[in-house]
């Protein structure tokens, strides 16, 4: 059964989402304030969700099915089961955070390295 699920939810959902961290969220809020005047307006927003809702319609027949609205989550799963066997351990899970992590100390490394040679 396919379900329909009204544009303003899924705009506001959206939106909750970009906020949902303060630096990640305070990040993507900044890259909506496209004229950089420290508003987001109607255009920033509405522009930067249509997008948002575009990559979501995977078929682009205007509306997001509930199995395209999941795919993120899906697919988010996947990476966390790592032996694919349809449920996530909770040692899996310690896996990819310590993956995670080691991606983070390499990254923060490498922009303090970066940040050192402009000095």
């Amino acid at each position: 059964m396919q379900y329909k699920l009204p544009i303003s939810i899924i705009i506001i959902s959206l939106f909750a989402s970009l906020a949902s961290t303060a630096p990640k969220g305070a990040k993507r809020l900044s890259d909506l304030d496209q004229d950089k005047n420290g508003q987001i307006n109607f255009e920033e927003f509405s522009k930067t969700q249509l997008e948002r809702f575009s990559n979501l319609d995977k078929n682009s027949d205007g509306i997001i099915s509930q199995d395209e609205f999941l795919m993120p989550v899906s697919n988010h799963f996947k990476k966390l089961d790592l032996n694919a066997d349809g449920a996530i351990e909770k040692e899996e899970a310690r896996k990819v955070m310590r993956s995670k992590k080691q991606k983070m100390k390499k990254k923060r490394k490498r922009d303090r390295k970066k940040s050192s040679n402009k000095r």
